[in-house]
């Protein structure tokens, strides 16, 4: 079963879904304001999501068992990701870019990721510029419990307002977590319990 939505237009856009078995979830949104939920249970989940343009962008995808995969790209001045996978094979890949090139305003992009056994996997890139002295944040919190997980987490923001924050927490088993950061006022805080644990950052800037 595939399903794909490619919405063209101005106003705040809501797309949900539900699948069961073969699950596959294609969206597509080049909007102004926009929102997407995906619920998936059972077997051979994935889903992509694209959102480009305007002010505000939304993912929420929620996925329980089996071959889970989450891939979601965001173009827009406010992001917003949150995922969560529950077994087995999961992995997650998410890009944020967040930009604003005229005007003092904000821009901010963030991810919640929760992924609960067993491949777990997470790649996570966030990008957030602005001109006219606005501020620019990036912010990302992944939680992974069992077995073999595997974060990544790259965050990179042009210098002023605003501040990069990274939290990483794993428990168990094969566990690896990195964290690089470009720019002025870093925070990165990282909790692993169980076995074969490894640990990098890299800050560039204020921390």
């Amino acid at each position: 079963m595939k399903k794909v939505i490619a919405i063209f237009g101005a106003l705040a856009i809501s797309a949900g879904m539900s699948f069961a078995q073969n699950n596959d979830a294609t969206v597509k949104q080049e909007v102004n304001m926009s929102e997407v939920t995906v619920n998936q249970t059972g077997a051979g989940n994935t889903a992509d999501v694209h959102q480009k343009w305007g002010q505000y962008h939304e993912t929420m995808i929620d996925q329980l068992g089996n071959a889970n995969d989450a891939t979601v790209y965001q173009d827009n001045t406010n992001t917003y990701t949150n995922i969560q996978q529950t077994g087995d094979a999961n992995t997650a890949d998410v890009y944020q870019r967040s930009r604003l090139f005229v005007g003092p305003n904000n821009v901010a992009a963030s991810i919640e990721l929760e992924q609960t056994g067993n491949q777990n996997n997470a790649n996570i890139r966030q990008d957030a510029e602005a001109a006219g002295g606005g501020s620019k944040t990036n912010i990302a919190d992944v939680k992974q419990l069992g077995d073999l997980n595997d974060v990544s987490i790259d965050q990179k923001r042009n210098t002023g307002a605003g501040f990069n924050e990274a939290g990483v927490f794993q428990n168990g088993d094969e566990n690896y977590a990195e964290i690089n950061q470009d720019g002025s006022g870093n925070k990165a805080s990282q909790w692993v319990s169980g076995d074969g644990n490894s640990v990098v950052q890299d800050q560039l800037g204020n921390n």
